[in-house]
């Protein structure tokens, strides 16, 4: 294993941004009880080139290892930061991060607040995932708040 990494951290919902609702279109992954968003391959495999990307899960890391797996993802870029009762258990608000999820809970959101990280905060809707809009939102704010990380 390598030493830690000088990359912001990535932290990224599993449910929600990479894993959504079957659709026609999108079908249903028996494990998983989702489809993978169109999106997520492209996004997760540009994202692990510039960030430390860690995947937050409720459910442990099987269902994580798993998606990955299927995206063709390597192992080393499968960093699971479970939590049991919020996602902000999985967060160091004096670390150097950006946050991409669907909808937020209140206290989530007052907890960013709280640690002035509302702008680090990317929000996707939950029936599509990530997409090429939030690859562009997560780059104009990585070149707003830090401009020594370039990531395009």
């Amino acid at each position: 294993m390598t030493g830690p990494s000088n990359k912001p951290k990535l932290f990224i919902g599993l449910d929600g941004p990479v894993l959504i609702p079957a659709t026609e279109a999108h079908g249903r992954d028996e494990y998983l009880g989702a489809a993978i968003a169109p999106f997520a391959k492209a996004f997760l495999h540009w994202a692990g080139n510039h960030f430390d990307v860690r995947w937050l899960s409720d459910r442990g890391g099987a269902p994580a290892i798993y998606t990955a797996s299927a995206l063709a993802l390597p192992s080393d870029k499968v960093r699971v930061a479970g939590f049991t009762d919020s996602k902000i258990e999985a967060i160091s608000p004096h670390k150097d991060f950006y946050w991409i999820d669907s909808e937020l809970i209140p206290h989530e959101f007052s907890w960013l607040a709280q640690h002035g990280h509302v702008d680090r905060h990317i929000s996707v809707d939950p029936q599509h995932g990530v997409s090429t809009d939030t690859k562009k939102a997560l780059e104009a704010l990585v070149a707003k708040n830090n401009g020594k990380h370039h990531v395009r």
